[in-house]
């Protein structure tokens, strides 16, 4: 039996090491700066890198690492007026490396009728700019409270419980979906999805995720010549 599948379709992308370059971390670019303009201190900018190179050694999985540097971040930023991460934000963006195929690869998908929607444990502040700049219909990322346009202390990250609770509200609405992802905390986010496709490089061979439903790839377009036929 050949489906329709020319309307109801939703495409959900990870960001860092997915649309950026494998290296780039656009949560992390944005800490950078806001170091270098003396909005985090030298304290802040100590205890994200240490966190950062417990997760490089295998000390502290994935999740713990969101965590930690969600919790690094909102501290840092407290009392801190949105406006000033807000204006260092086109420096940010400059600065982020996006995979040179990202561009063409998400408008395949909006040509062919999908929604798309950006998932990041980064900021969501930095994550709006980029999925703007892409034509990503929706966004998601690390979310600080704020009261009177100032930063407190208080934050929801995106981790992938948040990630697979989103996508199963989503899903209701959508008969075909796809995911796309660097890590393994990405392919379980997106179980409840028709097909994902996993990001990586230097793939190890872990078959953990590895079922009908994920195809491991190397370069965005990969994803196109994959889904054409299915779809078409």
């Amino acid at each position: 039996m050949i489906y329709s599948y020319e309307s109801s379709k939703i495409a959900f992308f990870d960001l860092d090491g997915t649309i950026t370059e494998k290296s780039e971390n656009a949560g992390i670019k944005l800490e950078k700066v806001l170091y270098e303009k003396g909005i985090l201190t030298e304290e802040d900018w100590r205890l994200t890198l240490e966190v950062i190179g417990k997760y490089r050694r295998n000390e502290i999985s994935y999740e713990r690492l969101v965590l930690n540097l969600s919790r690094i971040y909102a501290n840092a930023l407290k009392g801190v007026p949105v406006c000033e991460v807000q204006n260092v934000l086109p420096e940010v963006v400059k600065r982020i490396k996006l995979r040179e195929e990202a561009p063409e690869v998400i408008q395949w998908f909006k040509d062919n009728g999908f929604i798309l929607v950006l998932m990041s444990a980064s900021p969501i502040e930095v994550v709006r700019v980029i999925a703007s700049k892409l034509h990503f219909d929706e966004a998601y990322g690390l979310k600080l409270e704020t009261k009177d346009g100032v930063y407190v202390a208080k934050f929801l990250t995106v981790t992938s419980k948040y990630k697979r609770s989103v996508i199963k509200k989503k899903l209701k609405k959508y008969r075909f979906s796809v995911g796309v992802g660097d890590n393994w905390c990405d392919m379980e986010a997106y179980q409840d999805l028709d097909i994902r496709f996993l990001m990586d490089d230097e793939y190890q061979g872990n078959k953990r995720f590895l079922d009908g439903k994920t195809t491991v790839i190397k370069n965005l377009k990969e994803i196109s010549k994959f889904l054409t036929p299915i779809l078409f």
